[in-house]
């Protein structure tokens, strides 16, 4: 496993983070967070929220998250050390940490709650595919997108292979 990062979420007993479950590949990592719903308009449906970390040899070379179904990369020059993430509202988009960022985060997580988590390795067909992709999921309002593997594969591919 390689780098896990540092959470804040809302402090909302009716929406708890349930779990954290880990995909692992050769050269990233995707963490699943694992809520057991998806703000208002998604109430019966868990949210699950990625947040890739991918790397260069042993180093960090970029971050990844998805807030609202559109994913945003970070390189290295962008994010600081050590990787944090906090995840806003009941709708739980992750935002992580850059430079660029750092009043708004710190303002943000004054709010929230610094989470601690275990981690269970699964893999990919673990993640039901409206988690992976949106489609059939009601929040995505009929939007697709990459798996987050591919995803992930594309960025490497440009910005950290050799």
């Amino acid at each position: 496993m390689g780098v896990k990062p540092k959470i804040f979420i809302p402090n909302e007993s009716w929406n708890e983070l349930i779990e954290v479950l880990l995909e692992q590949y050769e050269n990233f990592d995707i963490y699943w967070y694992h809520w057991p719903h998806d703000g208002w308009i998604g109430y019966f449906i868990p949210d699950y929220e990625p947040v890739i970390i991918i790397y260069k040899g042993d180093s960090i070379c970029y971050i990844i998250t998805r807030p609202h179904w559109t994913y945003e990369p970070h390189g290295l020059e962008e994010i600081t050390i050590p990787i944090e993430v906090l995840f806003d509202g009941s709708s739980h988009p992750p935002y992580p940490r850059t430079y660029d960022s750092v009043e708004w985060f710190h303002r943000k997580t004054s709010r929230l709650v610094l989470q601690t988590y275990d981690i269970r390795k699964v893999k990919a067909d673990e993640i039901p595919e409206m988690f992976r992709t949106g489609e059939d999921h009601p929040t995505s309002l009929g939007k697709r997108v990459e798996d987050p593997v591919e995803f992930a594969k594309e960025i490497y591919e440009q910005n950290c292979k050799d």
